[in-house]
């Protein structure tokens, strides 16, 4: 899509503004997970180690894990989005060279490929 046809700036500060909401999300889950594990492994833990609060805390540990992954994905995938407007090629797919359709920007500001490209990288 030809950058003259976006508003480069909004969107840039769109994808600032999430790009604060993941870092403070993925702080957030952090800091839980620190102290959910000086709960189990210390003495200040203000509960028993029963077997099945530590399989519950086992589970969310393990989920916020992979919620910590996937905002850091999220976040290599805005900080992507910034570097492409920097160099003007923001709203091109990364695969076909293709422009990527207002709408899907508008939804995904970070997305890096069309939503052909997408389907086919999903295996449908």
């Amino acid at each position: 899509m030809p950058q003259q046809t976006l508003d480069l700036k909004r969107i840039r500060e769109r994808l600032l503004q999430e790009r604060a909401r993941m870092t403070a999300e993925l702080e957030r889950i952090q800091d839980r997970s620190s102290e959910s594990q000086l709960d189990e492994t210390g003495e200040l833990s203000a509960y028993d180690n029963d077997v099945g609060d530590l399989g519950t805390n086992t589970f969310e540990r393990e989920k916020d894990m992979t919620m910590e992954q996937t905002l850091q994905d999220m976040i290599e995938q805005v900080d992507a989005a910034l570097l492409k407007i920097d160099r003007g090629t923001y709203g091109i797919c990364d695969q076909c060279n293709n422009p990527i359709a207002p709408a899907r920007l508008e939804a995904i500001p970070y997305a890096s490929l069309c939503i052909s490209c997408q389907a086919s990288s999903e295996g449908a």
